[in-house]
């Protein structure tokens, strides 16, 4: 539902990594509803294998994981040098940038005076 909320609301071209099938599928039908289906691209990857880490591959990343599934991936969350939204379970070894109810948003760069943050877009 991120992905295709960001991709509908914000314009961004969106990848979502999950590992079940039936998630993947349903993901896809609704992208495909909602008219966004050419601004995401959803796939089967264990994240734990962190084949999606690297400098300069995103512009940004949205997390929803366990605090157990996070912990072993702050290290390379953190080292990808884009803003990192996480909902509901943040980063433990760094203080968030931003944060509101159920969310908090590291690797924040400066903002822009008088351009706004457009973060309550992704959390409306």
């Amino acid at each position: 539902r991120a992905s295709v909320y960001a991709a509908k609301q914000l314009g961004a071209c969106c990848v979502g990594l999950e590992l079940d099938d039936a998630l993947i599928e349903e993901a896809k039908s609704r992208a495909a509803r909602e008219g966004v289906a050419g601004q995401c691209e959803f796939r089967s990857e264990d994240i734990t294998q962190q084949a999606w880490a690297g400098v300069g591959r995103w512009s940004a990343v949205f997390v929803h994981i366990l605090p157990e599934g996070i912990a072993p991936l702050e290290g390379a969350l953190l080292a990808l040098d884009c803003p990192v939204v996480c909902a509901s379970y943040g980063l433990t070894s760094v203080k968030p940038d931003a944060a509101g109810l159920g969310w908090e948003i590291f690797n924040l760069p400066e903002l822009i005076p008088g351009v706004g943050d457009r973060a309550e877009l992704l959390f409306a």
